[in-house]
């Protein structure tokens, strides 16, 4: 399982990883911290909130999806890697208009971004915001998600056929 968080580890920063310490998948070697990841039943928005969770939880990272991925991992006896990039740190807020933008698989409502946009034009430099810091994390974990699927691809082939290497530079 592979998608975006929410920071509450105020050490993290935009396009860091994290693997959940529940994982069952063995022998990764990624540049990343281990931990709790949070599945939140909604947006944990503002820093307030995110310093509460972290302080309750201990979790690095707050998603929505994660524990019921791993939970349907387990019920059907396969190795379960919950990954996730930062995509808002802990001490940044997140602006609900800017969240009313997409639905809830994450795409763009552009009718929505129109509206929110004429009711109020000053989302604007918030939503460049956003969307860079979705960027660069989706950069961070894209390259992650290779590293994986590279390493168990040669695993998978006992090392006889090599995948293409990982090039750092197309991030």
């Amino acid at each position: 399982m592979a998608g975006l968080a929410g920071g509450l580890d105020p050490s993290l920063r935009t396009g860091d990883l994290v693997i959940d310490d529940q994982s069952t998948w063995r022998g990764l070697k990624l540049a990343c911290r281990t931990g709790q990841i949070h599945s939140a039943a909604g947006i944990i928005a503002t820093p307030q909130q995110k310093a509460a969770l972290f302080r309750d939880t201990g979790a690095l990272v707050v998603d929505m999806e994660n524990a019921a991925a791993r939970k349907l991992a387990a019920e059907w006896n396969v190795p379960f890697l919950g990954i996730r990039a930062v995509a808002d740190s802990a001490g940044e807020t997140l602006d609900p208009a800017l969240l009313r933008m997409t639905d809830s698989s994450g795409r763009v409502k552009p009718i929505q971004i129109l509206a929110e946009l004429c009711r109020r034009p000053n989302l604007l430099p918030g939503l460049w915001q956003m969307n860079s810091r979705a960027s660069a994390a989706l950069r961070s974990l894209s390259l992650a998600v290779r590293q994986v699927v590279t390493s168990s691809y040669r695993t998978a082939t006992s090392g006889s056929v090599s995948a293409p290497p990982v090039n750092q530079s197309q991030a």
